[in-house]
């Protein structure tokens, strides 16, 4: 970070799917609860590999953008290894001050938690589809 605190112990709550060829993002707050951010993402897949990134600058605050890239390799039909990079650039800060820029990054191997795509998840899917 830029402070220079360390994120390696850090745990963060995602949910992927790829369900009926299409990749669904949602992060967790940490108490079971998920909220979508497909929206945000723009996505490219192609035999079971997958792409998928924002780019992000909040309106009040111009100077700021954030970059998010994740890959996402579907190893088995129940495990994935996705891998995520953070970027975020202070625009507004000289470019030798140690919060001008940082990065984070990290990997994860995912498992199948089912071979559905539920509607809970995908309100736009009527009933489940088996992706």
């Amino acid at each position: 970070m830029a402070d220079g605190t360390s994120e390696a112990d850090k745990t963060e709550h995602l949910l992927v799917a790829s369900c009926a060829g299409k990749v669904h993002v949602w992060y967790g707050d940490g108490t079971g609860n998920y909220s979508t951010h497909s929206e945000r993402f723009i996505v490219s897949s192609g035999l079971d590999t997958h792409l998928f990134y924002f780019l992000s600058a909040a309106p009040q605050q111009p100077d700021w953008i954030e970059i998010q890239v994740f890959t996402m390799l579907e190893v088995t039909q129940s495990k994935a290894r996705l891998q995520w990079m953070r970027a975020v650039n202070n625009r507004d800060l000289e470019a030798n001050d140690r919060n001008r820029y940082f990065t984070s990054q990290g990997v994860a191997d995912l498992r199948q938690a089912s071979k559905d795509c539920e509607r809970r998840f995908l309100p736009e899917l009527k009933g489940r589809v088996t992706p």
